[in-house]
């Protein structure tokens, strides 16, 4: 089976069941770990559900996933035509003193992918925010 997989999604609806499954069937037939699957749906979850939700005004984001799987490295590169936001620099930085209760929300799911991956890098060109995330299939 080809090692690539592109998925485009517009944020009407809820699509990610659908871009979960398609991502699974994907990593089962590139033999990844449950590991190295549980953490890639994880950073995907992330970054495609706060791209749908503030993207856009009206939830009308444009959302495309590229991902590239080798023997070493699964690439995924992520589009949305939202507003610009680096998550990277944007997000606010998580807070871990306060009880969870009284804790503003924002910056805990950036701060996993951060973590759970080996590289990260945001651009925006053309009018779309773009994501590429590294992660390392050994050591998961």
């Amino acid at each position: 089976m080809d090692n690539n997989l592109s998925i485009r999604v517009s944020g009407h609806g809820d699509q990610w069941d659908r871009i979960a499954q398609e991502v699974e069937k994907f990593g089962e037939s590139q033999d990844w770990t449950p590991e190295i699957a549980f953490t890639i749906r994880l950073i995907l979850e992330e970054l495609i559900l706060n791209a749908v939700d503030y993207g856009t005004d009206d939830q009308s984001t444009e959302v495309s996933l590229d991902l590239l799987s080798e023997a070493d490295s699964i690439q995924i590169e992520l589009r949305d035509n939202g507003k610009a936001f680096n998550p990277l620099e944007d997000a606010p930085e998580p807070d871990f003193e306060t009880p969870v209760a009284n804790r503003r929300l924002g910056g805990l799911g950036v701060h996993l992918v951060k973590h759970l991956s080996d590289k990260v890098s945001y651009r925006h060109s053309d009018g779309q925010n773009i994501l590429t995330i590294v992660k390392r299939r050994e050591g998961s």
